[in-house]
Order: C-alpha cells, then sequence, then structure tokens
C-alpha cells in the first residue's frame, strides 16, 4: 500500500468546518458520496473517507507544524495490487484540486535539508499562460519549532 499526504489550503468560508470542506474537496474530486469517521489518531476526533478507483482518501484537520497556512490533509492511499505510479496520482489529484480553487502542498520528508528546525514542502501551483494548464512544483523551506516537532 503507498500512501501520501497532500496538505489543502481552502477558501475563508471553509476553514473551521471539517464537513463542508471534505464536501468540496470531493466535489472537486468527481466524488459524490462520502462518509464521516470517528478516529482518535486526528486532532479533530473525526475524518471524512471516500474512494474513487484506484484511491481510497481521507480529508481531516490539518496538524504539522510547517503548514499553519494550509488546513486540511488529503490522505491518498493506493493498494498495493495497482500497478499505477502514486506520482502520477498526486499530481492528477493536485491539478483538480489547483482547478478548483484549492492550495496544495506536500511534505518533503526526504529532502536532506529537513531537520528539527526546518519543514521542506512542495508547494503545486497551475501555470495557466500555455494552451492547457500545467502543474509546477515550487520548493520552500518553512521554519519550525524543534521542541514541537
Amino acid at each position: 500500500m503507498a500512501v501520501s499526504i497532500l496538505h489543502i489550503a481552502v477558501p475563508r468560508n471553509l476553514r473551521t468546518d471539517l464537513a463542508q470542506a471534505a464536501s468540496a474537496i470531493f466535489r472537486c474530486l468527481g466524488i459524490s458520496e462520502f462518509e464521516e469517521r470517528e478516529s482518535t489518531n486526528y486532532i479533530s476526533g473525526r475524518y471524512f473517507s471516500a474512494a474513487r478507483e484506484p484511491l481510497s482518501f481521507k480529508v481531516t484537520v490539518e496538524d504539522d507544524q510547517g503548514f499553519d497556512d494550509y488546513h486540511f490533509w488529503l490522505v491518498l492511499t493506493l493498494p498495493v495490487e495497482s500497478r499505477l505510479p502514486m506520482n502520477d496520482l498526486v499530481m492528477q489529484t493536485a491539478e483538480k484540486l489547483l482547478g478548483c480553487g484549492f492550495g496544495v502542498s506536500q511534505e518533503d520528508t526526504q529532502d536532506p535539508e529537513r531537520s528539527e528546525t526546518k519543514v521542506v514542502r512542495t508547494v503545486y501551483s497551475l501555470d495557466r499562460s500555455g494552451p492547457s494548464a500545467k502543474v509546477e512544483k515550487r520548493r520552500e523551506l518553512i521554519p519550525v519549532d524543534p521542541v514541537n516537532y
């Protein structure tokens, strides 16, 4: 199983309402059916779950250091038996979310500059200057409090 977490920034009117944010995120991804679940694994004590082949998705409240300007996690899970590359699915998902006006970022846990005092994140954006929109990535180093890391 492959798992990837996208950090999602939502419009101001959705920032305090997990249910409305999850609904908007899933709608953007073309998913109409989802369910709320409870879990102590998440800061809010709940998350919203949905699936669209080949991925399953969870939306919950964001709580990672270095992502204070993002509001929710979108957890993407790909079954082991899938032959599709997770990176391609992440890019396709990011492109859809960006097209709907969401902000999208991802922590780069493999970057050598990542440390107890720095989070390295990839921020996705849409370049609409050409004949078709193209997803671009920008690397950011974000200072964090090592005590709470």
